[in-house]
């Protein structure tokens, strides 16, 4: 199923129709905005756990050991989400987004880049679930919860072999994520991460 965000479908509507309760989740996004989380708050409180896989760029600790700085301006939104940024209630959404993080998700930064973006949705019990694969990142415009000049280009996995193939690319990318090397800096990115969020408003 090809998914444009205009006339051939939304991501949104795919992953709303995918999201089960009790179902787990393995994301890689290259941007992640606290206003499309905040629209599919209800969808995702229903997951019972995340694997978040975010791009980063590094900067270097006192020890000289580079660690990830996740994500940056994305959490705020482009130009498409000023709405959501105007609103007295962004304050509490990024607070909201925070503790679903801190909560819900096992989050760790690519090593390198990624170009594209990967929604996997595994169900509670038997079946194959559903992958979500293609240019849409996690923010309003790329979910398609807002207009857009951009052009998406998307495809919604259901057959068991294109979902297993592309679960186990997920896999193989978080398996040699930086989750795996910071812990020996002494530095935890996730802290750092958490209060870019809480203060993305």
């Amino acid at each position: 199923m090809l998914l444009d965000n205009k006339a051939q479908g939304r991501a949104v509507d795919a992953l709303r129709k995918t999201i089960s309760p009790g179902s787990s989740a393995s994301i890689l996004t290259n941007e992640f905005s606290i206003f499309a989380w905040n629209e599919l708050r209800k969808d995702m409180a229903h997951l019972e756990a995340v694997r978040l896989l975010l791009p980063s760029g590094a900067f270097p600790t006192q020890g000289g050991q580079d660690i990830p700085q996740l994500l940056g301006d994305s959490l705020q939104g482009g130009p498409e989400e000023r709405r959501y940024r105007n609103t007295l209630s962004a304050p509490n959404v990024a607070r909201a987004c925070a503790n679903w993080i801190e909560t819900k998700c096992d989050v760790r930064a690519a090593n390198a880049m990624v170009p594209h973006n990967l929604y996997c949705i595994e169900p509670p019990g038997e079946g194959h679930g559903a992958v979500l694969q293609g240019s849409s990142t996690c923010t309003a415009p790329g979910l398609g919860l807002t207009p857009s000049d951009r052009y998406e280009f998307n495809t919604l996995v259901k057959d068991g072999e294109g979902v297993g193939g592309l679960l186990e690319l997920f896999v193989s990318l978080w398996s040699v994520g930086w989750a795996e090397i910071v812990p020996s800096s002494g530095v935890e990115p996730l802290p750092e991460f958490l209060d870019d969020v809480r203060e993305a408003t």
